[in-house]
């Protein structure tokens, strides 16, 4: 059963899509973060960043294939 639940979260291209927000996220942020804040907190604010969007994408997931179950 947890292969189904896993098999409906991975969409190929909303990962792909998570993937270049992710990549867009460090190139452009970890500079930002620099300005302002020391290398350690400014890499720490970008992986939270990371996180966020991921956890992001599987909770949106999540949602859509419940409503998929629900409608079946």
């Amino acid at each position: 059963m947890g292969k189904i639940i896993m098999a409906k979260l991975f969409d190929k291209f909303w990962v792909n899509v998570t993937i270049v927000l992710s990549i867009i996220f460090v190139i452009l942020g970890l500079p930002a973060f620099l300005k302002s804040h020391s290398i350690a907190v400014s890499i720490l604010i970008t992986v939270v960043g990371v996180c966020f969007i991921w956890v992001t994408y599987f909770i949106r997931a999540y949602m859509w294939s419940d409503r998929e179950n629900n409608k079946e």
